[in-house]
């Protein structure tokens, strides 16, 4: 699974429930590579798994998260993640130890994963997504806010529009048959 999303169509959207699979197949693949007991995960959701969302949402996230915080500890560390809905929004919310201050300055990233997420929150929702980032006390917090879209009521729209499309390219291919 995670390497097909890797290869896969990034332009495409996918589904909280498929993101949230996808992330924690990747942190079981980095539980076995580290020890279950070096990487601890804990995770709340509360927001519908049909939310629309760009893919590759959380997974780049949580890599960074294991790179720049767990790897460069000494002792075992816990990445959480929240994911709750509020209304008409989905607020997403990650968190994992800084390392070190030593740790910190040579693990020191160039934030591509979050500009590249970035890009794709913004093709897909426009202004109405936000992410941002920020250390507070010895933990390291990526927060996402996206609108709560359904990936059901948006297909069944996306299948009205197509049916208007054909019924409307029959009409006029009628009209000029005449």
């Amino acid at each position: 699974t995670l390497f097909r999303a890797q290869l896969g169509d990034h332009t495409k959207p996918s589904t909280l429930e498929e993101e949230i699979q996808l992330a924690q197949d990747y942190l079981s693949i980095e539980q076995i590579r580290m020890g279950h007991n070096r990487l601890k995960t804990k995770w709340r959701i509360k927001a519908p798994g049909d939310t629309l969302t760009p893919s590759l949402l959380l997974q780049p996230l949580l890599e960074n998260a294991v790179y720049h915080g767990i790897e460069p500890l000494r002792s075992p560390g816990v990445i959480s993640t929240s994911v709750i809905r509020v209304r008409n929004w989905v607020y997403i919310t990650s968190s994992n130890p800084l390392p070190d201050k030593p740790n910190l300055e040579r693990r020191k990233g160039n934030n591509m994963a979050l500009q590249n997420l970035s890009e794709r929150l913004a093709l897909m929702f426009d202004q109405d997504a936000v992410l941002s980032s920020e250390i507070k006390e010895d933990k390291y917090l990526t927060k996402i806010r996206i609108p709560y879209r359904s990936a059901r009521v948006e297909a069944v729209k996306n299948y009205v529009e197509q049916k208007e499309k054909r019924e409307n390219l029959i009409k006029q291919q009628g009209k000029t048959e005449i």
